[in-house]
Order: C-alpha cells, then sequence, then structure tokens
C-alpha cells in the first residue's frame, strides 16, 4: 500500500522593489528617512517624501495561475491596526501581452472601492506589468510626520499573507518666499534675500571699501542647498558672492523621528554674504538666492527648488559707496 501525499500549493511569493523612485531598501528602519545617514551626511541623505509616492514591485506566483489580489495600506506611526487604509483605489497599469503576434500593449484600469487590486502579471502565459507599478499614495492633505505602509497579498488559497511592512518620513512643507524689497531679512518668510540697508544703490569700485554686504535666510526642516547668482556674468570678470552656496551637512537628533524640528540643519535664518565689486564692469547687477530641500517630491529624486529671491545694484567709478 502506497499512500501519496497531497499536492502541496504554489508559495506565492512578493516583493516591493521601488518607493517614490528610489529601492525600498534604501529606506532606513530606524529614522524612516532615505538614505539615513549617522556618519557623514550630504544632501544626498535622510531625504523625506512628499506629494505622490509611487510603489513599484513583483508578486512571484511560482507556478501559481490562479487570481491573486493585493492591497497597500497606510497609518500614522504608532497608530492601531485598524486605521489602516489603502494608498489608492483606482490605477492605470501599463500591460503587455506577448502571446499575440505583433505584441499587444493595453490599459489596464481597475477601480476597487476597498483597494484590493489584482495581479495580473503572469509571465507564464507571457502577461506582464510594464514598469512593475503597484498603487500610488497623494499624500498632500496628510499631517506632516511617520507613517507605516503596510503590503499584503493573497496567496495560492486565497489567504492574506503580509509581504512588507516599514515606516516612511512624509513632508509636503513648501518655502515661502519673500516679495517685498527689504533692508533686513523677513523672519516670517523661509526664503529671502538683503543688501544691508537696502538694494538698488550705487557702489564704487574705486573706494576704499567696495564690497556689497548683506544677508539671506533659507530654512527648510529638510534643508539641502542654497545658491548665490551674480548676474550677469559678462561684466564680473570671475566675481562671485561669498558664500556663493552652503549644502546640508547635519544629522537627524535621535529620537526625534517625524517632527518638523528633527533636523539639526534647517539651514541658515540670517547668514552674511558679501560681493567685492573692484574687479566687475561698470554696469546693473543683481545676486539672486534659490534653495533646495531634501525632499523625494512626487516620486521624483531631483530636488524641489524653491526660489528666486533678486536684489540689485550698480557699479561705477563715479558714485559714492553708499552701503
Amino acid at each position: 500500500m502506497v499512500q501519496i501525499r497531497p499536492a502541496q500549493a504554489a508559495k506565492v511569493e512578493a516583493e516591493l522593489t521601488h518607493v517614490g523612485s528610489v529601492d525600498r531598501d534604501l529606506i532606513d528602519p530606524v529614522s524612516y528617512l532615505v538614505n539615513g545617514d549617522t556618519s557623514n551626511p550630504t544632501m544626498h541623505n535622510n531625504r523625506p517624501y512628499g506629494g505622490w509616492v509611487s510603489f513599484n514591485g513583483i508578486i512571484n506566483r511560482n507556478g501559481f495561475n490562479g487570481i491573486i489580489k493585493y492591497k497597500i495600506e497606510f497609518k500614522k506611526l504608532g497608530a492601531a491596526d485598524s486605521t489602516y487604509a489603502s494608498v489608492s483605489t483606482a490605477e492605470n497599469f501599463q500591460m503587455i501581452d506577448f502571446a499575440p503576434d505583433p505584441n499587444l500593449e493595453f490599459t489596464d484600469t481597475q477601480t476597487p472601492a476597498d483597494g484590493w487590486f489584482i495581479y495580473k502579471e503572469n509571465p507564464a502565459i507571457g502577461l506582464y506589468n510594464e514598469t512593475h507599478y503597484l498603487a500610488g499614495w497623494s499624500t498632500a492633505g496628510l499631517t506632516d510626520g511617520a507613517y507605516t505602509i503596510r503590503f499584503t497579498h493573497t496567496d495560492a488559497l486565497g489567504f492574506e499573507v503580509v509581504a512588507d511592512t516599514f515606516s516612511v518620513i512624509i513632508n509636503n512643507q513648501p518655502m515661502s518666499i519673500s516679495a517685498t524689497a527689504n533692508v533686513a531679512v523677513d523672519i516670517t518668510k523661509d526664503l529671502d534675500l538683503v543688501i544691508d540697508g537696502g538694494d538698488c544703490h550705487c557702489y564704487d569700485k574705486t573706494a576704499t571699501n567696495h564690497t556689497v554686504s548683506g544677508h539671506l535666510r533659507a530654512v527648510h526642516p529638510y534643508f539641502a542647498v542654497w545658491s548665490l547668482n551674480l548676474q550677469p556674468s559678462s561684466h564680473t570678470h570671475g566675481t562671485i558672492p561669498n558664500p556663493a552656496s552652503r549644502y546640508y551637512d547635519a544629522l537627524p537628533n535621535a529620537g526625534d523621528v517625524g517632527n518638523l524640528g528633527d533636523i539639526t540643519d534647517n539651514g541658515d535664518e540670517n547668514a552674511p554674504w558679501s560681493v567685492d565689486v573692484s574687479a566687475m564692469d561698470n554696469c546693473g547687477y543683481t545676486v539672486s538666492l534659490a534653495a533646495h530641500s531634501r525632499v523625494i517630491l512626487n516620486s521624483n529624486t531631483t530636488f524641489p527648488w524653491y526660489g528666486v529671491k533678486a536684489v540689485g545694484f550698480s557699479v561705477t567709478d563715479k558714485c559714492p559707496l553708499t552701503a
């Protein structure tokens, strides 16, 4: 007599590969920031998310050809699991079917009210999700801070399996820019540039003091860099503002994850700058200030840009120094 063991169901396995266009593995499990660095941070480290966050991944069927569903959810860090909500209930998936000749590319639209999407990619029949896109999360209306993400799928027997759980930092704070000409930086705004005593003055490059002096403000909870630009460069003969830029180089405060003040280097509140006009042509000039934050905004890993605030002055050899 031979007892035949029952067939084993295929082991369905799933993995999130990218979150907001960056590798899932780059999300720090302690700070919840992308590229978390506790030793030598740069503007490429300790980055939060903002805006629309994409999720890409793969579900390996391992021979199972039945229906697989999945859901991606979020909740505030530390909140009860009962507060989990779907990141999306409507998506368009770009699919390609290699079975027909010629191959067929089409859009698969799904609108599940409960957030459970059907995973239709199946290499066994030549059907693929072209970008492995699973869902997108609009964070614009959320409170800034830490959120936990849960990725769940069904297996070959229809049971729910949690494939991944992790947390991220969301920050959608913009940088407000002063639109007025000021004699001192406007502390009610995040970005401002002034020439001490006011702009639109004339500076004598032959005078003993031939320096334009001013102050700038560029602050953000996730500050990346600010820079000054002197124009028209065709008349400056290599002169640049001093300093010309300043980059983020500080660490998150331990135990202060998810708050707006959790990064010790938030930029500069009232930093001095200057331009030595002695080598510049007689002309009118502008100095403009722009800044970037480290937020991964709308799943774009470039740095969000804020600015410009500009001030003007003239250089001659016939006017008194007025600042």
